[in-house]
């Protein structure tokens, strides 16, 4: 199940031993709340991006598009930043390609890259160090495997793609961050709420152009009560008949295919903005015998 408030899409996102072993009674939100907000069950969320809102002019195409927005964000960082500075090509100023040259150098030379990524890094270097006369060939474009590789958890930046499904036109869906150990599609709650500021760098996959982009102010101050939606529907759904005990039903399902089963509600957006700490409403049921809960997410 995904909850969608104005431009925000958010759906949990427990791991396979929570789904088996989280206990959770039939309406008990409160038991629920507490585990998102600790972080005990990470989230995923989706956000409505028009493509006329990425900076896509800040990295050039033919192909090395992924290697500029990687060195972009090395030298960024994940500090606020202006943005008109991104609206134009961020390396067109000499300087900039020299600090561009020689973080390839660096990266080139780096002992933790993958194989195939270093060969990428290689690859671009002589396409750039050649005097690029076209395309650079495919076997080089970037992934966010890669950038999430070449940055080695140096700057946090989350990396978006975009969604080819019926229903998901101009959404993102977060592939991860680079500052994660680990390349993951989901987080926990805190860390979500600080990535999602305006202020916070972000770097979008859509088809193969990446693009740094910011989230507009409206989608930070939604998330406490999208969370409070999407909780309240999941620990009121019991599992169908058939099934014994009073289960709560937690459910959300994406697969790579046009034929996804998703269920998206769709809820208005509320006038006055909640904070975190509003999310603690009251149980739906007196506090009850527990019984295990299903928590299944398909993807």
């Amino acid at each position: 199940m995904i909850v969608q408030m104005g431009d925000l899409r958010l759906w949990l996102a427990p791991s396979t031993r929570q789904r088996r072993d989280i206990d959770i009674s039939l309406g008990n939100v409160h038991h629920l709340t507490d585990l998102v907000l600790s972080g005990a069950i990470p989230v995923r969320c989706a956000l409505k991006v028009p493509r006329s809102t990425l900076n896509t002019s800040a990295c050039r195409p033919f192909g090395s598009c992924g290697l500029q927005m990687a060195c972009l964000a090395r030298l960024l960082g994940d500090v606020p930043t202006p943005f008109p500075t991104l609206r134009t090509w961020f390396f067109h100023d000499p300087g900039r390609r020299t600090s561009f040259r020689n973080i390839l150098s660096q990266w080139e030379c780096s002992v933790s890259l993958p194989a195939s990524t270093k060969a990428k890094v290689a690859g671009t270097i002589r396409w750039f160090d050649e005097g690029p006369p076209g395309l650079l060939s495919p076997d080089f474009w970037f992934t966010n495997v890669d950038i999430h590789a070449m940055l080695a958890q140096a700057v946090n930046v989350p990396l978006w793609h975009r969604l080819h499904f019926p229903n998901w036109d101009d959404w993102l869906v977060l592939d991860g961050c680079s500052g994660d150990r680990v390349l993951a599609d989901h987080v926990g709650w805190q860390e979500l709420d600080r990535l999602l500021l305006p202020t916070h760098l972000q770097s979008a996959l859509t088809d193969t152009h990446f693009s740094p982009w910011k989230c507009s102010p409206s989608i930070s101050p939604l998330l406490p009560q999208a969370l409070t939606a999407l909780l309240d529907e999941l620990t009121a759904q019991p599992f169908p008949d058939g099934t014994s005990g009073p289960f709560t039903r937690i459910f959300s399902r994406i697969q790579s295919s046009s034929s996804a089963e998703v269920r998206i509600l769709l809820k208005s957006v509320p006038s006055v903005a909640a904070s975190v700490s509003d999310l603690s409403p009251p149980d739906l049921l007196p506090p009850p015998i527990i019984f295990h809960t299903a928590i299944r997410l398909l993807s």
